[in-house]
């Protein structure tokens, strides 16, 4: 929920707050929030950053490049073999930078590495979210989901990458006609775990990670 007060005296003035509700499913894991302005942005040119003029005040990492990854630093209290990992991202967009309901293939724009080890989401079909012009591109975002995430004890790294895959497309069918794109917007990851979990920041990709795909 956003939580907004506003000065009686002068109705111009104001100020926002978010609060968030964590909750369990129905496994018993807890749902931990992670945004994407507090992870460690590292540009295709390989130089880190611990902050970054893309993110905007809405809390999104916003135009992210071919190569340009996010990487999460994340401790685990135990080893989980079955966490669950939701991304909230921007997918592949049409007319307007909006995604008009276009379905695609997460693993075709972008890919998932956890401690290094390529996670494969090929399988993994995304359908846009349907807002044709009616909001900012930040707002038009949908959930990614990924299971079956192994956890170790200790120091996690889970890095989000733009695939080299990332290109301009021209489709014709039904649902679109014209080019495709990527903006490559990332709001948040949910990693649900019965492990206590916390942030470690300005967390660097492991070495001798798998390549990019």
């Amino acid at each position: 929920v956003v939580i907004i007060a506003r000065s009686k005296a002068n109705a111009t003035k104001k100020a926002e707050a978010n609060l968030t509700v964590l909750g369990t499913d129905e496994y018993g894991r807890s749902e931990n929030l992670f945004e994407a302005e507090d992870a460690n942005i590292i540009q295709a040119n390989y130089v880190e950053t611990t902050s970054d003029e893309r993110v905007t005040g809405a809390g999104v990492v916003a135009g992210l490049s071919k190569g340009d990854r996010v990487v999460w630093g994340i401790q685990a209290a135990e080893a989980e073999e079955n966490a669950l990992l939701k991304l909230r991202l921007m997918g592949p967009s049409g007319w307007l930078g909006m995604w008009d309901s276009i379905p695609y293939v997460f693993g075709d724009w972008f890919s998932v590495k956890v401690n290094g080890k390529l996670i494969n989401t090929d399988d993994i079909n995304v359908e846009g979210t349907n807002l044709k012009g009616g909001s900012a591109d930040y707002y038009n975002m949908t959930d990614v989901t990924i299971g079956d995430v192994a956890l170790k004890a200790g120091l996690n790294t889970i890095t989000f990458v733009v695939s080299n895959r990332y290109d301009q497309t021209t489709i014709s069918d039904d649902t679109y006609n014209g080019t495709l794109s990527c903006w490559g917007n990332l709001d948040s990851m949910k990693l649900f775990a019965k492990t206590e979990l916390t942030a470690v920041p300005n967390t660097s990709e492991v070495e001798d990670a798998d390549p990019d795909v």
